[in-house]
């Protein structure tokens, strides 16, 4: 029982420690006007020529895979080119504690559920 109590301990600190991970590169991401005003302050930056950038349009917006920002940029005279900001190892690292965490908190919780009386899990009534 005390292996499913820690099970249940490093699971909810790992999901919250994940959670908080997201919510902080979400922030990083977005802060400032936004993901279209750090595309164009920040990058990633655009492959077009510079002066057909300096004529056209920049709108970003946040990627969940891999976690980051995603730019497209437009020219004066049509042409488009999306690069993405993301970054697979924050990633990994952020999803993989969440989920993990999460995976744990629901074994060790069954574990608990498996280790009580069953006279507890039928409600209180004895065989």
């Amino acid at each position: 029982m005390r292996r499913a109590w820690s099970a249940v301990a490093v699971g909810v600190v790992a999901l919250a420690v994940g959670c908080l991970m997201w919510v902080g590169a979400v922030f990083v991401n977005l802060h400032d006007g936004g993901a279209g005003a750090n595309c164009a302050s920040e990058g990633p930056w655009s492959p077009l020529p510079l002066n057909d950038v300096a004529q056209g349009t920049v709108t970003g917006e946040l990627t969940m895979f891999p976690l980051g920002r995603s730019c497209t940029w437009t020219d004066g005279i049509g042409g488009v080119a999306t690069v993405s900001g993301g970054s697979w190892p924050v990633t990994i690292i952020i999803y993989g504690l969440a989920f993990g965490g999460l995976a744990l908190l629901v074994v060790g919780a069954l574990r608990l559920e498996d280790a009580r009386p069953t006279t507890a899990r039928a409600g209180g009534v004895g065989a």
